[in-house]
Parts: C-alpha cells; sequence; structure tokens
C-alpha cells in the first residue's frame, strides 16, 4: 500500500511544466495547521503538508499528498488522497468542502501508523491568477499503535497501546 501512494505521489509530481503552463490543470499546495483535541487522548498535533492537485472542471480538485504530523512526542508520516469541491464557481473568495483519506506510517520503531480521516470546509482567495491562500476547518481522525514496556531488574513486560486522536484541525496555505 506504501508504494502505491508513493507511486501517484510521484506521478502526479512528475509531470512536464509545458502542459502545466498550457492547460493549467494541476496546482500544488502547501498547508499548515494544528488541532484541538477532544477525546482521550488529549494531544494537540502539528500538521505540515503538501500535495499535488489534479483539476478536471472549475469545481473539482482531486489530489495526492504527503507531510509530517507531530502527536505527542510520536511523528507520523501520511500519504493521502484528497477531494476537493467548490461551492461555488471559481471567484475570489471561494468556499469548498475537502476530505482527505490515507494512512501514516512511523519512521521510529516500536510505532505503527494508521488509517488518516480529514473531512473539512473552508474558504480559498485569489491573490493572483495562480495564487491562493486557503482557509480550512474540520475533523482529524488519526489512528496508531506504540509499544509500550517497562523493565526493572526482576520484572520486564510489554503491551501494545492503540491510541484513536480526534482533533479539530484548523489548517492553512498556499496553492500555486
Amino acid at each position: 500500500m506504501k508504494r502505491i501512494f508513493i507511486g501517484v505521489l510521484c506521478a502526479f509530481s512528475s509531470l512536464p511544466a509545458v502542459a502545466q503552463e498550457r492547460e493549467r490543470r494541476f496546482t500544488y499546495s502547501a498547508e499548515a495547521g494544528i488541532g484541538m483535541p477532544f477525546g482521550t487522548p488529549k494531544a494537540t498535533p502539528v500538521l505540515l503538508r503538501a500535495a499535488t492537485y489534479y483539476h478536471p472542471g472549475d469545481r473539482w480538485e482531486l489530489g495526492a499528498g504527503s507531510g509530517v504530523s507531530f502527536y505527542d512526542k510520536t511523528a507520523l508520516i501520511p500519504l493521502f488522497g484528497e477531494v476537493r469541491f467548490g461551492l461555488t464557481r471559481p471567484q475570489r473568495l471561494t468556499p469548498y468542502l475537502a476530505c482527505a483519506a490515507g494512512y501514516s506510517f512511523a519512521p521510529a520503531t516500536g510505532i505503527d501508523g494508521g488509517l488518516l480521516i480529514c473531512p473539512a470546509a473552508g474558504v480559498k482567495w485569489r491573490l493572483r491568477p495562480r495564487l491562493r491562500v486557503h482557509l480550512a476547518v474540520g475533523y482529524e481522525g488519526q489512528k496508531l499503535a506504540r509499544l509500550k514496556s517497562y523493565a526493572d531488574p526482576y520484572f520486564s513486560t510489554g503491551f501494545r497501546e492503540k491510541l484513536s486522536h480526534h482533533s479539530l484541525a484548523i489548517r492553512t496555505g498556499i496553492t500555486f
């Protein structure tokens, strides 16, 4: 599954610049965000992401991306696909709905990533013909499992802790 996501991400990122100038069907986005946790555990996520989007029409954007997410001293690398739908035709301010879903991998040992889902509602503000700023508010759900262990001179034990982080995420970024 990891190879499929990496292949899709590379396919979107390696398109020729000439085709982009002519049709303007592909855009790139970078965003940062923070979450306000609800439920248990109470870890505040920090998100950094980059994605490539294909525009099959005026209102639709289909994208693939990656980044890094930090959950309570745990770093995860998400690979996700995202669909965005503009609620109106593109204007100076365009509201949209988005949903990203994917899987996160952990670079550290003893930690397994898990399912990632991020539905959101936001607005895009056009600054220049090819530069937009966006702001989105939505839900961020991330599952992961980590190995917890305890040892002293006489006894050693370990168990697998399954976590499910839920938060209200606020993300902002640029699209060019």
